[in-house]
């Protein structure tokens, strides 16, 4: 790991188990190559079998803000590839606008994005996130029921 970098999102590939998908906190030196904070990082075995790094996705290349950090990352499938992330702000990319809190989907081969998860409605239990203010029953104290 690079002094002074964070890993901020990791996914294992499906169907490619020594395989990883990383991004830092911060731009990184790995293997010689440079990448910035937003970019997907590739980590396995190459030809000879060592593991190395190599550019997943640079996501500023497919619309993505630079001054954006990807936070969360999962990816799906390979073949056709879908990756679902989140970042740690707001911004737009094509037409999709999204928060800190959503879900977006990227499909590789068609090159769009798409907002699969709307954190401003819904907590991560799937329950509504905008409640009926409690009763005063429900506040009391135990022992003034």
């Amino acid at each position: 790991m690079p002094e002074g970098a964070n890993l901020d999102a990791v996914s294992a590939v499906p169907g490619l188990p020594d395989f990883l998908l990383l991004s830092f906190d911060i731009t990184v030196k790995l293997d010689g190559q440079v990448f910035a904070d937003e970019d997907i990082i590739m980590f396995g075995p190459g030809a000879d079998g060592q593991n190395k790094f190599g550019m997943g996705l640079d996501l500023s290349q497919v619309g993505i803000d630079e001054s954006l950090d990807l936070d969360a990352l999962h990816i799906e499938s390979v073949a056709p590839t879908f990756l679902y992330m989140s970042f740690d702000g707001s911004g737009r990319v094509g037409n999709v606008s999204f928060d800190d809190e959503d879900v977006l989907e990227f499909d590789n081969e068609q090159q769009a994005w798409r907002l699969v998860y709307d954190g401003s409605e819904r907590s991560l239990c799937g329950c509504r996130t905008r409640r009926a203010a409690p009763t005063a029953a429900a506040t009391a104290p135990r022992s003034a029921r």
